[in-house]
């Protein structure tokens, strides 16, 4: 699963919820939030913690997966400055 814009995680939540017949409601009392804040992620909108988008994924069952290879392919600025040529 990639996250490249706020709209990728507004999907996920919001189709997850759904496949398991969830109420935004249900899933606000189940980490803590409003329905609002739920409603908002879904919409795409900021304003929330990473820390309240980790308990939703956890709600849902969704797990992140960040494999080393891909931080890998994607060297740092100081990475790519200390192995170009001075």
């Amino acid at each position: 699963m990639r996250l490249r814009k706020p709209s990728d995680l507004a999907r996920i939540v919001k189709t997850q919820r759904q496949a398991q017949n969830l109420t935004q409601q249900q899933i606000a009392d189940a980490v803590g939030v409003t329905r609002q804040s739920v409603a908002r992620i879904e919409q795409g909108h900021g304003g929330v913690s990473f820390e309240t988008v980790l308990r939703i994924f956890d709600a849902l069952d969704i797990e992140l997966d960040a494999p080393l290879s891909s931080a890998r392919s994607h060297p740092t600025s100081a990475t790519k400055n200390e192995t170009s040529p001075r």
